[in-house]
């Protein structure tokens, strides 16, 4: 996407963490012009007063509400369950992820110009093994992928896939390899 100066415009995909920190007031302070998009998920998520005014403040900057197609969830979903994420991961997370990988695939934008503005670790993981940019506000975002597999406290056994152990019944816990 490109302005009619002929600059590339950042575009980033809005984890609640924007709206709780107002990072679209920082924006029009910098007069910097960005596209914005979120999920119907992450808008759900906004509970609070003080939320949902700078949320309807961001929509009238520009901030673009739009669900992510189901073949880029589905991606999402089954990269996580191979990496062992998905227990720890919410619709929400999920659904900036696909909508990220979306824009990406389907704007072919430059992967400069894409992020993913999120505080969440377990975002930030995936964004890595997913090959997506983010972009932290409040805490240090993750260096390193960190790697889980699905564990049975009962059994002591590792498993490919989360749920039930299928030796002893007990319900799966992640647990990270080192």
């Amino acid at each position: 996407m490109s302005s009619t100066t002929g600059e590339s415009t950042d575009t980033y995909i809005c984890d609640t963490v924007v709206f709780i920190t107002n990072f679209v007031e920082r924006l029009q302070k910098a007069r910097q012009r960005a596209r914005l998009i979120t999920t119907p998920e992450v808008e759900a998520e906004v509970k609070d007063v003080h939320t949902q005014y700078v949320l309807s403040s961001a929509i009238g900057y520009g901030l673009e509400i739009s669900s992510a197609d189901p073949s880029f969830i589905k991606q999402v979903r089954d990269a996580a369950e191979h990496s062992g994420d998905a227990m720890v991961l919410s619709d929400a997370d999920i659904s900036l992820l696909a909508k990220a990988l979306e824009v990406k695939k389907t704007e072919l934008l430059e992967d400069e110009n894409l992020k993913i503005v999120t505080d969440d670790y377990d975002i930030q993981n995936m964004c890595l093994k997913l090959g997506i940019l983010f972009m932290p506000l409040i805490q240090e975002g993750v260096h390193n992928v960190k790697n889980w597999t699905y564990w049975c406290p009962a059994c002591k056994r590792r498993w490919e896939k989360g749920g039930n152990c299928p030796v002893c019944g007990t319900l799966l816990t992640t647990k990270r390899i080192r």
